[in-house]
C-alpha cells in the first residue's frame, strides 16, 4: 500500500517534467492563439515618448490553423498557424513591429472600428486592418507583410489612433491566396514553430517635443515643462515659473509678482493694505499723519496784523492771537514750505523746501517777525514727508483788530500735488 501510495505522488513530477522537456526552450506558454486573449499592455500607452514592448517567445506549433474564413488573413498569401498580440494606447502615433521566427513568418496589423468602441469583448467582425501612413505620405492600406519567404518580417509607419486597439497577427506562410490552409498541407513544411522576436515599437506623435502626446498636450505647439505639455506654473498665476519673478506667489502682473501700485512694498491685493493707491509706512499699507502744532504771536491791528518776536505764554494779550509752530514726533525727511499771498500784501517771499529742524524754524521766524501782513493776506504753511500724510494751515489776515482766521488740513504730498484736503480720511 505504501508504494503505491508513494508512485501516486511521483506521477505529477514526472508528467510536469515530460511536458517541459517537450516544451522548446524558451517558449511563451500563455495562449496566444486565441484573439483577443493576451494583451501586450493592459494599461493603455499615454506616455510623450517612444517605447518598446517585447513578447516573449512563443511556440505555434500546437495553434490551431487559419482557414482563411474564421480568422481574417486578407494578406497575398494565407497563414497558418496564427498567434494574436493586443496593444493599447490611449494616444495617437506609429507603431513599427518587428518579428522573427524559425519558419516563414507572415505580419498583419487590425484595430478596432470606431463603430465598436465599447464593446466588451471584439470578434473579427469588431476590427479592420490598421492603415499605414509614412512621413510624407497620406494614410494608406498596407498593413500586412506577407513575403512568399524570408524568417522575420516588419510593418512600419502603421497609424495608431487614440483608444482604439491594435491587434498584430503573427502567422507562417501557409499557401497561396484562395487556397485554404489546412493540417494535410505539406508546402512549406514549416508553416509553424517558434516566434523568436516579437516587438513592438510604439512612436507617439509629439510636435512640440516636449515628450506630452499630441493627444494629452493642452498646449500644442508649444515646448512645456509641464505633465499637460504646457509651461509649469506652480503658483497659479498665468506666468510660466521660468519667467516668474515671483514664484511661489500668485502675482496679478505680467512678470508674476504682485501689483504695489502706491509701491510701499504691501501688495494691493492684499487685504491689509487699505490704501492700495498711496503708499504708506503703517503696517496697513497707509500713509502716517503728521501731527502738527502751529502757534504764531500777531499783534493785529485795523488794517494789518504783525508777527510778534514773542514767548508764546506773551500771545493772546488784548489785542495779541497766538499760535504755537511744532511738528510731533520729529520725523527724518520731514520739510517745511511758507508761502504768502496775494503777494502785493506780503512783505516776505516765499520760503520752501527747506527740512524741518531748529535751524530752519529759526531762519523763518526771523524772516516773519516785525512784518506787515495787510488785511486780505494769506499765510499758509506746508509740513510734507515723503508717504506721509501731509499739514496744512492758513492764517488769512482780516484786520480791525481781530485775529487772523485759520484754517486747518490735511495734504496729499504722496501725489506730488500740495493740494489742501479738507477730510484726511483714507
Amino acid at each position: 500500500m505504501r508504494t503505491h501510495l508513494l508512485f501516486l505522488r511521483a506521477v505529477p513530477a514526472i508528467v510536469i517534467a515530460t511536458a517541459l522537456l517537450a516544451a522548446p526552450a524558451g517558449a511563451n506558454h500563455r495562449n496566444y492563439d486565441a484573439f483577443n486573449h493576451e494583451v501586450i499592455n493592459p494599461v493603455p500607452y499615454q506616455g510623450g515618448v517612444q517605447r518598446t514592448f517585447e513578447v516573449a517567445p512563443i511556440d505555434t506549433t500546437s495553434y490551431t490553423y487559419d482557414d482563411g474564413v474564421s480568422e481574417p488573413a486578407a494578406c497575398s498569401d494565407n497563414f497558418g498557424k496564427t498567434a494574436w498580440v493586443r496593444f493599447n494606447s490611449a494616444v495617437a502615433g506609429r507603431l513599427d513591429v518587428q518579428a522573427v521566427a524559425n519558419f516563414n513568418v507572415i505580419l498583419y496589423a487590425h484595430e478596432l472600428k470606431p463603430s465598436a468602441i465599447g464593446t466588451a469583448n471584439p470578434s473579427f467582425t469588431d476590427i479592420q486592418d490598421l492603415l499605414v501612413a509614412p512621413p510624407g505620405q497620406a494614410p494608406r492600406s498596407g498593413s500586412c507583410n506577407a513575403a512568399s519567404s524570408g524568417n522575420t518580417e516588419t510593418l512600419d509607419f502603421l497609424r495608431v489612433n487614440p483608444n482604439l486597439p491594435v491587434w498584430v497577427q503573427v502567422g507562417g506562410f501557409c499557401s497561396l491566396a484562395g487556397n485554404p490552409c489546412t493540417n494535410r498541407d505539406t508546402t512549406p513544411p514549416t508553416q509553424s514553430g517558434i516566434i523568436s522576436t516579437l516587438r513592438l515599437i510604439f512612436t507617439p506623435d509629439d510636435a512640440d517635443n516636449d515628450d506630452v502626446a499630441d493627444t494629452l498636450d493642452l498646449c500644442k505647439g508649444l515646448a512645456g515643462d509641464a505633465p499637460n505639455g504646457c509651461l509649469r506654473d506652480d503658483d497659479g498665476d498665468r506666468v510660466p515659473d521660468r519667467s516668474d519673478a515671483c514664484k511661489g506667489i500668485t502675482g496679478d502682473l505680467p512678470n508674476g509678482c504682485l501689483r504695489d501700485t502706491d509701491r510701499d512694498q504691501v501688495p494691493d491685493k492684499s487685504e491689509s493694505d487699505a490704501c492700495r493707491r498711496r503708499p504708506g509706512e503703517r503696517a496697513d499699507g497707509c500713509p502716517r499723519a503728521l501731527e502738527a502744532t502751529f502757534r504764531l504771536c500777531f499783534n493785529n491791528l485795523r488794517s494789518y496784523s504783525l508777527i510778534l518776536k514773542r514767548r508764546p505764554k506773551e500771545c493772546g494779550r488784548r489785542g495779541k492771537s497766538g499760535f504755537l509752530l511744532r511738528v510731533s514726533p520729529k520725523l527724518a525727511g520731514t520739510k517745511i514750505k511758507f508761502r504768502c499771498r496775494p503777494v502785493r500784501k506780503c512783505p516776505v517771499d516765499d520760503v520752501g523746501g527747506r527740512a524741518l529742524n531748529a535751524r530752519a524754524l529759526r531762519v523763518l521766524r526771523s524772516q516773519l517777525v516785525n512784518e506787515r501782513f495787510r488785511r486780505g493776506a494769506r499765510l499758509e504753511f506746508f509740513i510734507t514727508r515723503e508717504n506721509t500724510w501731509g499739514a496744512y494751515r492758513r492764517w488769512q489776515v482780516r484786520g480791525g483788530r481781530k485775529p487772523p482766521r485759520l484754517t486747518s488740513a490735511c495734504l496729499d504730498s504722496m501725489s506730488g500735488v500740495r493740494r489742501p484736503l479738507a477730510d484726511c480720511s483714507l
